[in-house]
């Protein structure tokens, strides 16, 4: 998944102008599918612990606690990597142009903090997760508030 996402990355930042206001926003979409396979994950597993048809929910249940911990951390990884990616963009440019496309900042980043909110009740109720998923919800917040101030004004 490392390579998948660090090839993804590298090959659009090569063959596309890294800055564009058009080409940025879309580099978030790496963390969604990370977000929304956790979500997958802990979703069946909580229906089989309801209803038990295959009398495996038990070690299903474990199973989806550690692999959505395990992505969890490769989503926080590529999160701190988009951030450092978005911040050289801004360096270089002093901005990263707005575009309509600003819009797919968002559900990736909304997708994370729903699966924050899912570890946090399902697999392991620790504060550092509480306090992550309020953390990315401000964050989801004032990027939404944004994005829709910057559009409605431009």
């Amino acid at each position: 998944l490392y390579f998948l996402t660090l090839s993804l990355l590298y090959f659009r930042s090569k063959f596309y102008e890294i800055g564009e206001g058009k080409i940025a926003p879309t580099f978030n979409i790496v963390l969604a599918p990370v977000a929304v396979s956790i979500l997958a994950v802990i979703s069946t597993a909580k229906l089989l612990l309801k209803y038990d048809f295959f009398g495996f929910s038990a070690l299903f249940a474990g199973l989806a606690k550690i692999y959505s911990l395990i992505m969890f951390g490769y989503g926080l990884w590529a999160l701190f990597g988009l951030l450092f990616l978005y911040y050289r963009i801004y360096k270089e440019k002093n901005k990263i142009p707005f575009s309509r496309l600003w819009w797919a900042f968002v559900f990736p980043v909304g997708a994370f903090v729903l699966a924050a909110v899912n570890i946090y009740f399902f697999v392991a109720g620790l504060l550092f997760f509480k306090v992550l998923y309020y953390v990315l919800y401000f964050i989801l917040l004032i990027l939404w508030f944004y994005i829709l101030l910057k559009q409605s004004f431009s």
